[in-house]
């Protein structure tokens, strides 16, 4: 998922942080709320700051995860970002966090026909617990093949 939003940029760079922790972060902000980036020299790091907030989130190199080239999937689609949040607000309470259980570390995203309608599902588990949402498959996803996000 990229994303571009209008910004006052200083120094151009790239990085990576984990999205769940900047999500985390930004979410419990006052709408409307200046939100400072700023990363270290070496790009280790990068500090989140908004009014007397701070918070210091580790980085990976922008090179570990090269950017996909819409010509690289089999299946383009769109849909709604409310949609999108609504499937992983419903399921990311039971990924699992533990390093050793690795593969369950994510929201299985596919489709999956139910009474003749295709919906589009997601679903995690930590081998506790089990979330499942579903909304209508969009136009374009028919077939499409399962997905870890």
């Amino acid at each position: 998922v990229t994303e571009a939003t209008p910004a006052k940029v200083e120094r151009g760079g790239a990085t990576t942080v984990p999205a769940h922790l900047l999500y985390d972060i930004v979410r419990k902000l006052a709408d409307g709320a200046e939100v400072m980036l700023k990363t270290d020299e070496d790009g280790n790091a990068m500090t989140v700051t908004s009014g007397r907030s701070s918070f210091r989130l580790q980085c990976l190199p922008q090179s570990d995860f090269p950017e996909l080239s819409a010509g690289s999937f089999s299946h383009i689609f769109r849909l709604d970002s409310v949609a999108l949040k609504g499937l992983i607000e419903k399921t990311q309470f039971a990924i699992s966090t533990e390093e050793t259980r690795y593969y369950l570390n994510g929201i299985y995203l596919h489709t999956h026909e139910v009474g003749g309608k295709l919906k589009l599902r997601s679903v995690a588990t930590d081998g506790h617990r089990l979330a499942r949402a579903e909304i209508d498959a969009p136009a374009g996803s028919e077939g499409m093949p399962g997905i870890i996000i």
